[in-house]
Order: C-alpha cells, then sequence, then structure tokens
C-alpha cells in the first residue's frame, strides 16, 4: 500500500482513518505547545482550552445552542446542549463566503447589468 498525503477535504471525511487521527495528533500538539508557551513565558495562572462553537453560545449567555459558522471556505453548522458539543450532530458545507459573493456578483450581473464590482477589502 502506497501512502499518498490527502487533502484537507479528504482528511475531514475519513472519519476514523488515518487522516483524522494525523490531525488530531497534530491539533494535540500543537494545544500542548500552546499551554507551555503561555505557562512558561507569559506566567499565566490559567488555561481554558474549548472548540470554536462551544465558546460562541458560551459568548452569547447559552449552555444550549445550534452555533453556525460561515468562513470563506465553508459553512459548519454545531449543536451545543448543555455545554456540551454533539459532535455526531455536526453538519459541514462547501458553500461560504466566496460562494455566497459570486452568486450576488452573477445576480447582480444578470439582473441589473452589473459588470464590475470593487471588492471593499
Amino acid at each position: 500500500m502506497v501512502a499518498r498525503k490527502a487533502s484537507s477535504e479528504e482528511a475531514e471525511d475519513d472519519v476514523g482513518g488515518f487522516g483524522s487521527y494525523h490531525l488530531a495528533a497534530i491539533a494535540r500538539r500543537q494545544r500542548t505547545r500552546m499551554t507551555e508557551i503561555l505557562f512558561e513565558s507569559l506566567d499565566a495562572p490559567a488555561v481554558f482550552v474549548a472548540p470554536s462553537p462551544m465558546l460562541s453560545a458560551f459568548a452569547n449567555g447559552r449552555q444550549t445552542a445550534l452555533v453556525v459558522d460561515v468562513g470563506a471556505g465553508g459553512t459548519r453548522v454545531t449543536p451545543v446542549v448543555d455545554g456540551l458539543i454533539l459532535s455526531s450532530a455536526q453538519r459541514r458545507s462547501g458553500r461560504g463566503g466566496e460562494w455566497l459573493s459570486e452568486i450576488g456578483r452573477r445576480a447582480l450581473n444578470e439582473f441589473c447589468g452589473v459588470e464590475k464590482i470593487k471588492p471593499r477589502y
């Protein structure tokens, strides 16, 4: 069997396979290194590492929430129940901000005749 490097999308879809184990190991090493730096270099008294959807729910004063995270390359929907993430119910779509911008540009071109749009970033 020949090993090959998986793309990030393949790695996310590779539930329980080598790709997900490898990504988990990298994330674990990054968290360990981050906490070492916080404790040793910055003298942090404590560290709390938690998944982003959980922190988003807590930031809005909710222990139970449906968190929708729209990024440039994709959208992730995560249910948080009583402060815990339901990993088996998470859903991901490849449609994100870039896709939405392209749909908006096409609509403006088709219905309003706008040919060129200058981005604001």
